[in-house]
């Protein structure tokens, strides 16, 4: 992109004081709604589901109760005005490759910004995945480390390379859910018994190892050193009610 949208309309808003130049862009625009119907028929069908999504969970609180409501925010915590609110969003790239928000509604509530709901390290998330452009993606309870104390569920798409339409709902993780590092024993992780990984298990395991290449070396030489070799000299037996203690 050799220039933002924000530059490009910058200068069109300079040169429609020209009037030939107004006339000109003027009919050109009317000339490409026709020529490209169907697609900004479709983009704006897209738009209006994910708005809709947004819209349609919406919540109105008395005051009492919305001081009643009030947590924290950002690191850690989420205000009652947005307690199950669902926030359509939408991201452009823009020419320095960076990726910010273009879009967020509902707006924020008083003293809080866009990135209070929706931060950055999600952001990377979604633009990091390898998802195939026009499909829609659903990721349910996408816990990050550097955004503790809250959960996501995502909704999107990646309608082209430079656009991203989509939806965040947050939840507050449960105190019980959080474990301080000195906290986390090897009797929990053992007899971890989730259901079958889901898509967005998989995705968001790659995602980890990709971003943390300390992390993707502990998986793969615990794999190739010690898992492998076990599994392949039939040293365990895998079955499906299987524990990892059990295994290694």
């Amino acid at each position: 992109m050799s220039m933002s949208k924000q530059e490009i309309l910058g200068e069109l808003e300079e040169l429609l004081n020209i009037p030939q130049f107004e006339r000109i862009i003027f009919h050109k625009i009317e000339e490409l709604k026709l020529y490209l119907k169907d697609e900004i028929e479709h983009y704006r069908k897209l738009k209006g589901y994910f708005r809709k999504l947004a819209y349609g969970d919406m919540e109105v609180l008395s005051n009492e109760e919305d001081e009643k409501e009030k947590s924290v925010g950002r690191n850690g915590s989420i205000d009652g005005d947005k307690r199950g609110q669902t926030y359509h969003f939408e991201l452009s790239q823009e020419k320095d490759n960076q990726w910010n928000v273009a879009r967020l509604e509902p707006s924020p509530p008083p003293g809080y910004d866009i990135y209070d709901i929706i931060p950055e390290e999600v952001i990377e998330y979604i633009v990091s995945l390898d998802t195939t452009t026009g499909e829609i993606e659903t990721i349910t309870d996408l816990s990050l480390p550097s955004v503790g104390g809250i959960r996501f569920d995502l909704h999107f798409t990646k309608y082209s390379l430079h656009h991203v339409l989509g939806t965040i709902k947050t939840h507050q993780i449960e105190e019980t859910e959080v474990l301080d590092g000195s906290a986390v024993v090897m009797e929990k992780i053992y007899n971890y018994t989730k259901k079958e990984p889901e898509e967005s298990d998989y995705k968001e395991l790659l995602y980890y190892m990709r971003k943390y290449p300390p992390l993707r070396m502990y998986f793969f030489t615990e794999f190739h050193m010690k898992m492998k070799p076990l599994i392949n000299g039939k040293m365990v037996d895998i079955t499906a009610s299987s524990q990892p203690v059990d295994l290694f």
